[in-house]
Parts: structure tokens; C-alpha cells; sequence
């Protein structure tokens, strides 16, 4: 995959930056009411949802690495160097194609058509299939025990 369209930054640094085309108008929030003090225009609610859903694998990563999640895509974010990111193993941040923390780009890039492959069919289905629970009927009464027959001990 790597050899066919070559690397990006890993650790979920490339899905993080990929966010900023889903944004029509960016301005600084005073009141940081919102995600980091960052007031956000989106064209429609579903440019929202795969944006925030974008930010997931690297909140993720940080998260089960004990690392403090929001700060350190705070500091991600604000960094210019787009290959800057947060090497989850050594726990350092910087520039994570040199540190060696790569992803193939076509993994990356089939990961994130496939889960908006999957979103459109579950959205736009009108029905789904699935079988019928049946009803359960009581089991039939048991046969008594052998009855009839030549007494014992004949």
C-alpha cells in the first residue's frame, strides 16, 4: 500500500489535518465555549459529524497512551508543520515522519471512504431485513414411563 501512493504523518495526524477542508469559516471564540476556543462554520450537519468523527483515532491513541487528549490536539492543531504530531510509544511530540511513525496514505484514505461508504448506505436505507423472532410454544407433555409389558423377575 505504501510503495502504490506513498506515506502520510501517522498516529491519526493526517485525519486530524484532513478536517480543515470541511470548514467554510474559522474564527477565535472568547469565551472557549467551543471544542478549544475555536468557533466553527460548517456547510451542512453532516460536514460537522465527519469532522469531529476525523478527530477520534488520534483522541483514541493519546487517551489509551494515558496522555492528555485534548491538550495535545490543542497543541497539534496550533503547529504549522504538518507532519507534527504525538509519537504515542515514546511519548514525545514532533515531527512524526522523521521519528518514523508513518501511515500508507491508501490505508488512510480506503479506511475513511469505506466508513463513509457504510454511513451513506445506513442513512438513505429506508428498511432493514431481519428475521422474524418466533414464538417460542410450550414443549409437549412428556409420555408417562413404560407401562404394560411382562412383570419384572419372569
Amino acid at each position: 500500500a505504501a510503495v502504490e501512493e506513498g506515506v502520510v504523518a501517522g498516529g491519526g495526524v493526517a485525519l486530524l489535518r484532513a478536517r480543515k477542508a470541511l470548514v467554510i469559516e474559522e474564527s477565535k471564540n472568547e469565551n472557549k465555549v467551543l471544542g478549544l476556543g475555536v468557533s466553527r462554520k460548517f456547510k451542512n450537519n453532516g460536514a460537522a459529524i465527519v469532522f469531529h468523527s476525523l478527530e477520534a483515532p488520534i483522541i483514541k491513541l493519546i487517551s489509551n497512551a494515558r496522555g492528555n487528549a485534548a491538550y495535545i490536539v490543542g497543541e497539534i492543531e496550533k503547529n504549522t508543520n504538518p507532519n507534527y504530531g504525538f509519537n504515542v510509544k515514546t511519548m514525545e511530540d514532533g515531527d512524526l515522519v522523521k521519528m518514523g511513525v508513518l501511515d500508507p496514505a491508501k490505508v488512510v484514505r480506503t479506511a475513511l471512504q469505506n466508513a463513509s461508504s457504510v454511513a451513506g448506505v445506513v442513512l438513505t436505507t429506508e428498511a432493514l431485513v431481519a428475521d422474524k423472532p418466533e414464538e417460542k410454544k410450550e414443549m409437549p407433555m412428556m409420555p408417562g414411563g413404560m407401562g404394560g409389558g411382562m412383570p419384572m423377575g419372569m
